[in-house]
């Protein structure tokens, strides 16, 4: 009987480079006669690791890449673990015919752990995309997801209204914080935010800013007032002095925006209503309360253009300090 040399990792890369797969598989089934049968399962084994792991010839050749014979190799050392059980209680000593064999052994094993690792991140990373996808074909039949437009938007503001509401009475809720519920339900998924980044109303509702404020405030009131679009506002703002800069930041902020201003409430110092233009064509009830001593300083027209006026709340300020338009009805 012919004897067949031993293929290693070279005949590998030599055959795999010379020949793609279907070639290989043919060109080793054709001499059936010569080839030892054992052998068979074994090149079957490394064609479908190459082809898996797309290995390059350089690759496969690498003496360092277990090939699937590794499950034999690790067998193989299992079966010496009496061996080193006894040396580790002190059983017996290391003979040294042994140490050059152990040290062998402990070459193989950092080898297979490199290659098992390999292949366990490998698997980590397949599994993470599968599960991904996975979560994203299910999401497609989720009940949330067959609600109309209109009625997740109404879900939205029932949601938010539910939360302004759950403050205390000495508290006023704040737009700028991350945490709440327009900022919250538009990082559930890409409908949800697509949806809310696209209804200025609800972030139009109700803006309310107050004090202190964060150093990335104004940016994040930048974006709130993005995303109200042209719609009217009703606003809050708690700005009092204890903050200047910050607080005058902000009022200017909000100040470009005074032409949609529809319901407002401000609390702030005097020379930040500097800052507000007296044209408010949409306005219709407004508060003010200043929170410092100079009222005589303070321009009280600031609400004399303002046609839809109709409600007014100066606090400290008599009626005779005040002009205010003709179709006011209210004035506390």
């Amino acid at each position: 009987m012919l004897k067949i040399p031993a293929i290693t990792g070279t005949s590998y890369a030599i055959v795999y480079s010379a020949t793609c797969q279907t070639d290989l598989v043919r060109a080793v089934a054709k001499p059936v006669s010569i080839v030892q049968a054992h052998l068979l399962p074994t090149i079957f084994c490394f064609l479908r690791f190459a082809t898996q792991c797309r290995a390059s010839p350089a690759a496969i050749a690498d003496s360092s890449i277990p090939f699937p014979s590794s499950h034999s190799q690790l067998k193989a050392i299992q079966n010496s673990d009496s061996l080193i059980y006894q040396v580790l209680r002190g059983s017996r000593p290391l003979l040294d015919v042994e140490y050059v064999s152990t040290k062998d052994e402990i070459a193989k094993l950092e080898r297979l752990q490199s290659w098992y690792d390999a292949q366990f991140r490998d698997i980590q990373l397949h599994r993470s995309t599968v599960l991904k996808a996975l979560e994203n074909r299910k999401s497609i039949y989720a009940p949330i997801r067959r609600l109309p437009r209109d009625l997740l938007i109404e879900v939205f503001h029932s949601v938010c209204d539910t939360w302004w509401q759950g403050a205390d009475e000495d508290e006023l809720r704040d737009s700028l914080d991350l945490s709440g519920p327009l900022w919250a339900l538009s990082r559930v998924c890409g409908l949800w935010r697509d949806t809310l980044h696209t209804s200025p109303a609800s972030w139009a509702r109700c803006v309310a800013v107050k004090t202190p404020f964060s150093k990335h405030a104004p940016k994040i009131l930048q974006t709130c007032l993005e995303h109200t679009g042209e719609h009217p506002l009703t606003l809050q703002a708690l700005c009092d002095s204890d903050m200047p800069t910050e607080a005058g930041e902000i009022i200017s902020l909000l100040a470009q925006t005074c032409y949609r201003w529809k319901n407002v409430y401000i609390c702030t110092s005097t020379h930040h209503l500097e800052s507000i233009s007296p044209h408010l064509p949409i306005l219709q009830v407004i508060q003010i309360d200043i929170t410092d001593d100079d009222h005589n300083k303070c321009r009280w027209d600031i609400c004399l253009n303002a046609p839809r006026l109709w409600q007014a709340t100066l606090f400290s300020q008599g009626i005779s300090q005040v002009r205010l338009p003709p179709g006011i009805t209210h004035y506390p």
